[in-house]
């Protein structure tokens, strides 16, 4: 999900821990690229 503010993950209902999450600050956000599988997204911190 995009919002204005985070850029956030949410594991799917089979996954091992279906209630794990990720934000990421779109501020922090330095590159991103999308291919087929993968979305890769580089932040000021990686």
């Amino acid at each position: 999900m995009l919002t204005p503010e985070v850029l956030l993950f949410r594991a799917h209902g089979v996954n091992l821990h279906p209630n794990s999450r990720l934000e990421i600050p779109l501020r922090s956000i330095t590159d991103c690229h999308a291919s087929v599988r993968w979305l890769i997204v580089r932040t000021d911190s990686s």
